[in-house]
């Protein structure tokens, strides 16, 4: 359904300059009549009609974008009551991805596949995620709420399925949805066309499930982003290498986010601000979800001393939905969250970027193979190669880096953004668009960084002046 306006900018600013045109036509027209009639100068009755125009049109133009915005809500909420029902769901996901699928129930778990069971993965991954939930609280966590999973293995049906949730999947290959039902919703890509771990995507959503099976609510944003990351990282070191190079580039670049806007944010703020176009909204996401991650890993991370681990544990059992967060917080720690982001901060900077490991083989071959080639291509549509540029910078792996580099040379001004922040993420250094700086970086890599690559860089020519 399309609207006049917006609620803010260009939007609402375009549709009121129509309505003070439209205004001034009509005193054109009854200028003449309205003077003769009140018995007023022609120029007054023309300013009457154009002011009183212009605030009956606003008027009308309110009220009748407020009933679009009703109708449009009431036909997404009676679309939400019309998946409730499991057979209609699963229509919707099966009509999404054009195919059957596969149907696997165990336990409290309905999951459906397209392109193939993947039952032993999920299990896997749920198991993983509840045995480090479990370690995390300290205790056993008995679900009790049953929970849908559909997982796509092509992102195209993944957007289409999440679009009938009304969801914007735009910067996810996953989300968890709490209420009647719930519901896990994965892309889980079968094809090794992007540099993505599904897994770990998997054992995240898990975690929300868990946190939310233990609570009976979920937590405020950062906090369930935060512990869900955890079951992410699962223990593996270069994941979380990683992830802290993230953090050391964006302390570097001084974008990490304040303590009001880590965690004091709510969803529909953050949302609207995620969810704008261009690469400001999608730097936003990452790094919201980053340093929540980081934090929370910081807290009680593999790494983390007792009192740390205690802390969160102590603080996750105790809070409740509507407590104000930070003072349930103090409690257990001593201080606020201001000093925790210092605190944070200090020991992203002690950890430094880390050793450099070779990406899994899923992720190696979808680089050489298909994203790499893909944004060497000059003739690559644009927006497509931005989102390839993006996965490398979700990635984190150097696998690559020299051919962003490369790219920083001569992309455009939109490419030229994301390519910097991907480079930022990979290296955990922030060296702007100094293609020179990013070449010496990548010289200095040692070999067995990029094992698995010799021919490619042979090819490619690693040593090229940059």
């Amino acid at each position: 359904m399309a609207v006049p306006f917006g609620l803010g900018g260009k939007g609402s600013w375009t549709g009121f300059l129509w309505i003070v045109v439209l205004a001034i036509v009509i005193a054109v027209m009854n200028a003449s009549a309205a003077a003769q009639g009140f018995g007023l100068p022609e120029w007054v009755a023309f300013l009457v009609l154009i002011v009183g125009g212009a605030v009956v049109l606003t008027a009308a133009a309110v009220v009748l974008f407020a009933v679009f915005i009703m109708i449009a809500l009431a036909k997404a909420r009676l679309r939400l009551l019309w998946l409730r029902a499991e057979a209609r769901d699963l229509e919707a996901a099966r009509t999404s991805a054009g195919q059957e699928g596969t149907l696997v129930r165990a336990d409290l778990v309905t999951a459906w596949f397209s392109g193939g069971d993947r039952m032993a993965m999920l299990q896997a991954q749920m198991d993983a995620a509840r045995g480090r939930f479990e370690s995390l609280v300290a205790e056993r966590v008995e679900p009790r709420d049953p929970l849908r999973v559909y997982c796509f293995t092509r992102k195209g049906d993944f957007t289409a399925y999440s679009r009938r949730l009304y969801v914007s999947a735009r910067h996810l290959d996953g989300f968890y949805q709490v209420g009647r039902p719930r519901r896990m919703v994965v892309c889980a890509e079968t094809a090794c066309e992007r540099p993505i771990e599904p897994e770990r995507t998997v054992r995240m959503l898990f975690g929300y499930y868990y946190l939310e099976q233990y609570k009976r609510f979920l937590p405020v944003m950062w906090l369930n982003t935060g512990t869900g990351g955890m079951m992410a990282l699962a223990g593996e070191g270069d994941a979380s290498a990683r992830l802290n190079r993230k953090m050391t580039a964006a302390i570097a670049k001084g974008t990490v986010l304040t303590s009001r806007q880590l965690f004091g944010v709510s969803p529909r703020p953050f949302l609207v601000r995620a969810n704008r176009k261009g690469h400001a909204g999608f730097a936003y996401f990452c790094r919201f979800v980053s340093q929540s991650c980081s934090v929370v890993e910081y807290l009680a991370g593999d790494g983390a001393p007792t009192d740390r681990r205690s802390c969160l544990r102590d603080f996750l059992k105790e809070v409740r939905k509507k407590d104000a967060y930070e003072q349930v917080f103090v409690r257990h720690s001593g201080y606020g969250f201001d000093q925790l982001l210092q605190d944070w901060q200090q020991w992203v900077l002690a950890r430094g970027v880390g050793t450099h490991e070779p990406p899994p083989e899923r992720v190696r071959r979808a680089l050489l193979e298909w994203v790499i080639p893909f944004i060497d291509d000059p003739d690559a549509e644009p927006t497509e190669k931005i989102l390839a540029v993006r996965d490398m910078g979700r990635a984190g792996f150097t696998l690559g880096a020299d051919a962003l580099i490369d790219l920083l040379r001569d992309a455009d001004a939109d490419l030229h953004e994301e390519v910097v922040w991907a480079l930022e993420n990979i290296s955990g250094i922030a060296c702007g668009d100094k293609v020179a700086a990013w070449r010496a970086w990548w010289e200095s890599l040692p070999a067995e960084a990029l094992p698995g690559e010799e021919g490619f860089r042979a090819e490619r020519g690693r040593g090229a002046d940059g």
